[in-house]
């Protein structure tokens, strides 16, 4: 009796499981996802591309992995503590694309170089912080 239970019982959450599952949704929330990221990562890019653009350095507070990947690189939401010239410190988050050579820095209390536009931050993975000019904390 035990074990017909049972097999009804996952029979029971199979068909539930199955009326609530809808691929094409998944799909679609799936790229949608990755055209939000690819176009975080395009305006990172154009700040620190910009000349307008302040140079400064950071301190990760957070890295958290969304599951995207752009390319080859992985995706993450980083909280940062950015240190401008001519600003105090303000918090700031960025989903951005971790490169190699950035890796290490990918870490709570690591120091990155950043440029910042307005409310944008970009982070220049990999970078030595003091050729920015910045000063570490």
């Amino acid at each position: 009796m035990g074990l017909l239970s049972d097999l009804r019982t996952l029979s029971r959450q199979a068909e539930e499981i199955r009326a609530g599952y809808d691929p094409v949704a998944q799909a679609h929330a799936g790229i949608a996802s990755m055209r939000a990221a690819r176009g975080a990562m395009q305006a990172a890019a154009s700040v620190a591309a910009s000349t307008a653009a302040a140079t400064g350095c950071a301190t990760v507070l957070r890295v958290c992995d969304t599951g995207l990947r752009v390319g080859e690189l992985p995706v993450a939401d980083v909280d940062l503590l950015v240190d401008v010239d001519g600003r105090p410190p303000f918090p700031a988050q960025a989903r951005t694309g971790i490169p190699l050579a950035g890796a290490a820095q990918a870490e709570p209390g690591a120091l990155v170089a950043v440029r910042v536009t307005g409310a944008s931050v970009a982070v220049l993975w990999g970078a030595p912080v003091n050729a920015f000019g910045a000063r570490p904390a």
